[in-house]
């Protein structure tokens, strides 16, 4: 079998390097740009012609937490294909629009479309000069209701639009706004944003021991990138009849414009305690204006699509009592930076924050761990309960000061006004319940009912093996043996989806910070085949001992046995490091479980084969996978199956599973809430089996889960309380 590393692959990596620093909204599908070679000589640029003053002027201005974090200028246009730029033809009826824009000393630029209606056999790129920096390409899917769409910057003072049509079916685009980024949204040194590390000293990254207990709200908190200019911070929250609808809350002096041109960012944060910058790649636009109220600062929107379930959003809890907290927490993007919280261990107390509604926000006196910046407008607070009882307004604090934070209050803004579109109480209590506290909510939950962890790996003794000198390297990363990829093969009974992988790093060390491992998912053929998707992560962002977590931009679906396989990238002085890359790996297990694979100049072999460690083994690699990835309510669960009878419902103190043939003793039974726990478990016994709930009376009416699983399959049904 020929190595799968060759020049497409080669093309493959230079793509994928070439995009990794940039922030990237849904893809549809994957596509290059024409490019504008036969342009070059030819080009005229478009200018929004920003003066030296209208910059200089915003440089200097310095936003507190009451107005949003500006980073950029924008200059209203109105650029389509019939009054700027240029049309080419390509064979057959395919034209492409080329719209070529450069604003002197801008740091990035970013397009606001005010006209995107595509066509489906329409297609949109977006592209700095060099190329080196593709966005795209967007498709009748990016279409909005609105009728508009924004992006997300490219680096640069240049920027390339490329919009293939063809002469029968054409769409509708317009750029109506581009804005001029003065501040920088991406790093130097190789950061993927210039607002990484901006933050106060004495803020905490969320994934510090602070933030331990916080790991499940802190999807609920996302980036807010408004109007192309401005930028704050938003959360996502659910609502009384538990149902998915993508609402987000935010200041309204953050989201004062239209949120249809504003860019909603989830999960940027570091992937550990003061660890490397975080992902940017996770980005939805657009949103519908369901209610704002200046006078409480809020504004709640409808995202125009739900987050998808690579996104990992939470619906958080809240608390519209007027009940006084004990402690509170607040999860937020000071100066926009990855993902802080901020710790205050005594009670608010209630104040009126300048020309607001009277005694209408929380007042925090001081901060125990951490403080809020410009950027932090809009975050959630929470209460020990980890429901929200406010968002920022604004305040005194910094670090060295983190005194005198104003929330306005949750209680208030629920049902401030009869009018609603000014108040929060409609939309989520829509059947006006008068529930004024509730819990948060994995909108994912169900599709991980159906889910599977896939791991050969035995027990929890890991291995790393070095090579002795004189030769270097070890035997599952980087060596002198010049093997340059290793596989772990995984068995699948039916169709799934991957949307997760997980590598066990043992040892990690760069050489240069372009160093970087790709991940791939290969077909099976007698051994790894081709590759079906992949994915790259820089070495700058991987440490010891870290279970690096792996996602391919949207789940992958896969019908028979896979490999997931990586291959490290170093430069040529790499050959003589001994202490790089590696995944660690089992003992010696039987030779007809072994899992492993590696692959050198001739090809594939089973690690049997190994030339320094010919040993069975098996690679610290998992795969989370479901049987749909598409997001659902529990009324949607499949129910299709009736192996089990299981009753009463409503239920009391017990319930009763039955199965009369063939009998199971190994069925793991759970009872599970609308909120994704597992409030007890048990195991079947026999054919019949009385699952007591003692212990849970307090439990309310509604809704619950009766989950059974055996070793091959899964049964879920729906019961009443």
């Amino acid at each position: 079998m020929k190595p799968f590393f060759n020049r497409y692959l080669y093309i493959l990596l230079i793509i994928l390097l070439s995009n990794i620093s940039g922030i990237a909204q849904i893809i549809y599908f994957d596509d290059e740009p024409a490019g504008y070679e036969k342009l070059k000589n030819n080009i005229k640029w478009f200018s929004p012609a920003f003066t030296e003053t209208e910059i200089s002027v915003a440089e200097t201005f310095s936003a507190d937490k009451n107005q949003p974090l500006t980073f950029a200028l924008g200059r209203k246009v109105s650029l389509t294909k019939d009054n700027s730029g240029y049309i080419v033809d390509l064979p057959g009826s395919e034209k492409v629009w080329y719209l070529f824009i450069r604003s002197d000393n801008a740091k990035s630029i970013n397009i606001i479309f005010s006209r995107y209606q595509l066509t489906e056999s329409e297609k949109l790129f977006i592209y700095n000069s060099d190329m080196s920096v593709v966005k795209g390409p967007f498709c009748y899917k990016n279409n909005k209701q609105a009728g508009s769409l924004a992006t997300m910057p490219v680096r640069g003072s240049e920027i390339v639009i490329e919009y293939h049509f063809s002469e029968k079916d054409q769409g509708l685009l317009e750029v109506g706004q581009i804005s001029h980024d003065f501040l920088g949204v991406f790093g130097s040194n190789g950061s993927k944003d210039q607002y990484y590390g901006t933050s106060g000293s004495c803020n905490v990254d969320i994934n510090c021991s602070l933030g331990d207990e916080w790991q499940t709200e802190k999807k609920a908190v996302v980036r807010v990138l408004a109007n192309g200019t401005e930028l704050g911070t938003g959360f996502m929250v659910n609502n009384t009849s538990q149902e998915n609808i993508p609402y987000l809350i935010s200041a309204q002096h953050v989201i004062e414009g239209n949120p249809s041109n504003t860019v909603y960012i989830f999960g940027y944060e570091s992937p550990w305690c003061d660890g490397p910058d975080g992902r940017t790649t996770f980005s939805l636009s657009g949103a519908t204006l369901i209610s704002t109220n200046e006078e409480i600062d809020f504004t709640l929107v409808r995202l125009s699509e739900f987050p998808p379930i690579l996104y990992k959003p939470y619906l958080a809890g809240w608390d519209a009592s007027d009940i006084l907290s004990e402690t509170q927490v607040t999860i937020h993007h000071p100066s926009w930076d990855v993902k802080k919280i901020s710790v205050d261990n005594d009670p608010p107390v209630i104040s009126t924050f300048p020309d607001k509604y009277p005694n209408g926000f929380w007042k925090i006196l001081q901060w125990d761990y951490g403080t809020t910046e410009a950027g932090s407008s809009g975050a959630p607070l929470f209460n020990q309960d980890h429901r929200i009882i406010g968002l920022l307004t604004g305040g005194e604090a910094y670090c060295g000061n983190s005194v005198n934070d104003y929330f306005a209050r949750f209680d208030i803004a629920f049902d401030i006004s009869a009018n609603s579109s000014e108040s929060l109480k409609p939309w989520l209590d829509q059947e006006n319940t008068g529930i004024l506290s509730i819990e948060g909510r994995d909108p994912y939950f169900s599709n991980f009912l159906n889910s599977d962890t896939l791991n050969n790996f035995p027990g929890e003794n890991m291995f790393l093996t070095m090579y002795d000198f004189p030769e270097t390297g070890y035997t599952t990363g980087f060596n002198s043996d010049s093997i340059i990829a290793y596989a772990e093969k995984f068995i699948i009974i039916k169709d799934v989806e991957i949307t997760d992988a997980y590598l066990y790093v043992g040892n990690s060390a760069l050489l240069s910070s372009a160093d970087s491992v790709s991940i791939y998912i290969i077909s099976d053929n007698s051994g790894p085949a081709q590759i079906i998707d992949s994915a790259t992560i820089f070495l700058k962002e991987v440490k010891d001992t870290f279970n690096l977590r792996v996602d391919f931009r949207e789940p992958v679906s896969v019908n028979d046995d896979f490999y997931i396989s990586y291959r490290v990238w170093y430069g040529t002085d790499a050959l003589s490091e001994p202490r790089q890359f590696a995944i660690f790996h089992s003992g010696i297990i039987p030779v007809e479980e072994n899992s492993a694979f590696f692959l050198d100049n001739y090809g594939w072999h089973q690690f049997t084969d190994h030339p320094y460690d010919p040993a069975p083994r098996n690679l610290k690699i998992s795969v989370v996978t479901v049987r749909t990835s598409l997001v659902n309510s529990l009324t949607d669960i499949d129910m299709e199956a009736n192996q089990y009878l299981v009753f009463p419902s409503p239920f009391k103190s017990y319930i009763t599973i039955m199965k009369e043939s063939p009998q199971v003793d190994d069925a793991r039974v759970e009872l599970i809430d609308m909120n994704g726990r597992v409030l007890k478990y048990g195991y079947m016994q026999k054919g019949i089996s009385q699952f007591d709930l003692q212990g849970l009376d307090e439990l309310a009416k509604g809704i619950y889960l009766i989950v059974i699983r055996t070793e091959t399959d899964i049964e879920v049904h729906r019961v009443y309380r």
